[in-house]
This record gives structure tokens, C-alpha cells and sequence, in this order.
């Protein structure tokens, strides 16, 4: 039976036209991988605050304010000793010596670097999925970070864990486009050490994986580079409190939350509900799936982010043989990378051959995964987060608007020390009055005590965070107490003469 000419050129114009589609479309994909990598982070930061909101800046980077105005008004050292302060972090730090200049205005600086740090986190997860496995694993690896409750809710408070992992994860693409890359590699993880010195550990195996490609002139330039970082957070330690070591024994001491686990044993055993919390159980499974997947489908290129995500692990073990407080924050570098093998795992049937038993296979495996975490997916956490962001943003905005009114400069001028009722309160008013934490005084307000109180009208701890519920109905004020000034939020008392 002969077929008619028109038909077969017909099928082939339509095969001709498909075909031509598809490159039309790879060719798309191509240029938008060209893109500066500033406009998705610009973008992705903007669609977080119209989803989060602008978050709020919490008591770390408060005092990081704080020690940064210091340093920008001359009051060297800075003042990195008060009791109950963080842990300093040199790059924050400097980050926050310039934000200070802008007085109350520094607020909205780090919220806005807190988000653009969740943008360029989401991109360096795009890019490092994209290079490793294509153009859907790097979407769905953004779109998973994107929607991490726990993640979402140190965004919002301005914490360094955000930059952090943006940086180790551009660091990890940067490997698997080019690898043994060498100095610009050494580079980003340089500026993630002077965040978090776990990332010195990424570097120094990071150099031991350059090391036998290169001669002895390159490997000594190359050590040189790795060990800028933890020299400079060294000096820095040493010049601020005469302890090179500062910010090691501060961490050790930290009390914040005693009740945190301290121990190799409990490590393991808190380390697996860190995970599950951050990413939610069915991520979890399909991210460890997903690391013998992509070890067995890309080999050496998935080692970078391999090797993160175990130094991760291990710095966190070591962090409990240490008896360092081990926080659920303290888990993220292994969870954005379990992240980005999940989505390997989701998107891995993609490189079966079409037809056959084990793609079918594995294609039901992923749909009844990814229906998992449709159906659990954690809308309600999320919402909270935000909600719980935009309460404190209410309070620090009316914090704020209350320390500048005139009858409150009136007051704090004849009436002294001022008081608050919760060292969480401290910074923010410290910082507000250009003061120290230490012109604080946090504590109970009861009768026969000299001085102005300030305290909630409303309680504002996030119970998200851990963190103690602050009960309105245990802060006295003193019979003798006259109010100085209100608003929604806070209410400042004075107890003098």
C-alpha cells in the first residue's frame, strides 16, 4: 500500500516543526541560564516579601547593630562581652557597621539583605540542581527552599544562616560547572567563613581535593587563600577581648537555651528531628534516596555538594563532642543539600530510558513521594511565620516610634536607669538610644526601684522560635509607678521622686 506524497511531507513538517519547537524552547532555557544572576535574586526577593513579608531584625543581628556602631563612632573595641550577647561574626559585623550609620533606618537595610540572602539561596540552589542534573532538578531545589518554614523564619528574623548557605551552595555550583575550579571557589567560601567557621573546614577539604593538580608554588598560594578567613576571625577575636579564641569559648557558655542537646548522643538523635522538621519527612527519605542516585547517575560531579552536606554532619557531631549547644539552625547545611537529592530523587526517572520497566517504576515512586509532600505540605507553618514576622515588625516599628517621643526624652533625662523586663528587650532599646546593651538593666521592677520601665503591652516572643512566652500578668508595676507614655505595643512607667 503506497502512502501519498503530501502525507509524508506533512508528518515531516510536523516533525520538523516539533523538533524545531523544542530547540526554540532549550534555546530559551539557555539564555535565561545567562542571566545576570542579580535579576532572579532581585526577583525571588521581592516574590518573598509580597509571600513573607520584610521580617524584622532579632536579637543577633541586634547586637551585631549595636557592635557595628561602635565601631562606626569610634568606641573601640567594640563592646562584644555583655552578658547574654551573641556570638560575633566578623562579616556581619562589618555588614552591620554600615547598616548603623542609617540609625533606625539600618532595619529595613538587613531586612532587605535578609531577603535578597533568600533570593541568591534559592538561585545558587537553581543553578547547583541545573548544572548537576538540569534545568527542572535546579526549579524544584529553588522551589523547596523557598517554602521551608523553619528556613523562612530565619530569613525574617535577619539571621546569618541565610548568607551562609547561599554562599556554600554558589561555591558548590561553581565546582560542578568547572571542577578543581581553585581560588574563585576559595574565594566564596572564604566569605562564608567569616559567617559561620564551618565553612573553614568546606575549604581546608576543598584545598586537599586541589592539592595533587597542582604544584608546590600553587598549593602554597592556594593554602594561603584558605586560611585568610580563620586568621582574619582570629585577629579579630584578639584585638576585640584579648581571647583569640572568643567566639569559641562564648558559644561554649551560651545559655540561651540550656535545654538544647550538648552531646555526641544526643546529637545523633536530635540530628535526625532537625532534618525532619526543616524538610519534612518525605524530603528527607527522598533526599537520602536521591544521594545514591545521583552518586550511581553523575558520579564525581555530585561530590561537592556530597562533601557538603557530610561536613555538615560531622561539624555538627563534633559541634556535641565539643559540648557546644547544638541548635536546630545548626542543621541547615546538611538540609539544603538532602534538598537538592531530593529533587534529584523526584526528577531522576527523567534519565531512564523512555518505556521502560525501572522509568515506570520510578516514575510512581516520585508521584507518591511528591503527593506526600503536596498533602503535608506545611501551608499552616508557613503562615505562621509570616504572621509571627509581621508582629514583630509591628513591635520593633512601634519600639521605635515610642523611644523618640519627647515625653520619653524628657523622662529618661531626670528619671534613671532605665529597666526593661527581658534581656530579649535590651538590644533593640540599646540600640534605638545609641547606648550599650549594659545601660540596660533587665529585671524585676517591684516597689521601692528607682528608675523608668518599659515593658509589653502585648507579649512578643514567637513561640516558632523555642523561645519562653513572655506572661503579660507577671510584669508588676509599682504601685508608685506613673505612666510616661503608651502606644499598641509598649508602655514605659517611671518610678522617681
Amino acid at each position: 500500500m503506497s502512502v501519498a506524497p503530501w502525507t509524508v511531507r506533512r508528518g515531516k513538517a510536523r516533525a520538523t516543526t516539533a523538533a524545531g519547537s523544542r530547540e526554540d524552547r532549550l534555546a530559551r532555557l539557555r539564555s535565561l541560564s545567562r542571566v545576570p544572576g542579580i535579576v532572579p535574586i532581585v526577583v525571588l526577593a521581592l516574590l518573598a516579601r509580597a509571600r513573607y513579608g520584610s521580617g524584622y531584625v532579632w536579637y543577633d543581628a541586634l547586637y551585631h547593630l549595636i557592635w557595628g556602631h561602635d565601631l562606626i563612632t569610634g568606641h573601640l573595641p567594640p563592646d562584644l562581652q555583655v552578658v547574654h550577647s551573641p556570638t560575633p561574626h566578623p562579616l556581619p559585623l562589618a555588614v552591620s557597621a554600615a547598616a548603623a550609620a542609617l540609625g533606625s533606618g539600618a532595619y529595613a537595610v538587613m531586612e532587605t539583605i535578609s531577603l535578597l540572602s533568600l533570593g541568591g539561596l534559592c538561585w545558587a540552589g537553581f543553578r547547583l540542581g541545573q548544572r548537576l542534573a538540569g534545568w527542572p532538578v535546579g526549579a524544584l531545589v529553588a522551589l523547596i527552599l523557598f517554602t521551608r518554614p523553619f528556613l523562612i523564619s530565619q530569613t525574617l528574623l535577619a539571621s546569618i544562616e541565610t548568607p551562609y548557605l547561599a554562599l556554600i551552595l554558589c561555591a558548590a555550583a561553581m565546582e560542578v560547572h568547572r571542577p578543581r575550579r581553585g581560588l574563585p571557589v576559595i574565594a566564596v567560601l572564604g566569605l562564608a567563613g567569616l559567617i559561620r567557621p564551618e565553612a573553614w573546614v568546606l575549604n581546608g577539604l576543598y584545598w586537599l581535593w586541589l592539592a595533587p593538580t597542582r604544584s608546590w608554588p600553587e598549593r602554597a598560594r592556594l593554602a594561603a587563600a584558605v586560611l585568610v578567613a580563620p586568621l582574619l576571625w582570629t585577629i579579630f577575636d584578639l584585638v576585640s577581648t584579648g581571647d583569640p579564641l572568643h567566639s569559641l569559648h562564648e558559644t561554649k557558655n551560651a545559655q540561651e537555651q540550656p535545654d538544647t542537646p550538648r552531646s555526641l548522643g544526643s546529637g545523633l538523635l536530635a540530628g535526625p528531628t532537625y532534618l525532619r522538621n526543616i524538610l519534612q519527612l518525605p524530603i528527607v527519605l527522598a533526599g537520602v534516596a536521591g544521594v545514591a542516585i545521583a552518586v550511581r547517575q553523575y558520579g564525581r560531579r555530585a561530590l561537592a555538594p556530597l562533601v557538603i552536606g557530610l561536613s555538615g554532619v560531622a561539624t555538627f557531631l563534633v559541634f556535641g563532642v565539643a559540648g557546644l549547644s547544638l541548635k536546630p539552625r545548626y542543621s541547615f547545611q546538611p538540609a539544603v543539600i538532602l534538598a537538592l537529592f531530593a529533587a534529584v530523587a523526584l526528577l531522576g526517572w527523567r534519565e531512564l530510558h523512555p518505556g521502560t520497566l525501572a522509568r515506570r517504576v520510578a516514575m510512581g515512586v516520585a508521584a507518591v513521594v511528591a503527593l506526600a509532600v503536596v498533602v503535608f505540605f506545611p501551608l499552616s507553618s508557613l503562615n505562621g511565620a509570616r504572621d509571627t514576622a509581621a508582629h514583630q515588625h509591628t513591635l520593633q516599628t512601634d519600639l521605635v516610634a515610642l523611644l523618640g517621643t519627647q515625653a520619653f526624652s524628657d523622662a529618661r533625662r531626670t528619671c534613671k536607669p532605665l529597666r526593661v523586663t527581658d534581656h530579649f528587650n535590651s538590644p533593640p532599646t540599646a540600640y534605638i538610644l545609641h547606648g550599650h546593651a549594659r545601660d540596660v538593666i533587665d529585671g524585676d521592677f517591684v516597689d521601692g526601684t528607682r528608675g523608668l520601665m518599659l515593658t509589653f503591652v502585648r507579649s512578643p516572643v514567637p513561640l516558632a522560635f523555642g523561645l519562653p512566652l513572655v506572661d503579660p500578668t507577671r510584669m508588676r508595676v509599682p504601685t508608685v509607678a506613673r505612666p510616661v507614655v503608651t502606644n499598641r505595643s509598649w508602655a514605659v512607667y517611671a518610678s522617681c521622686p
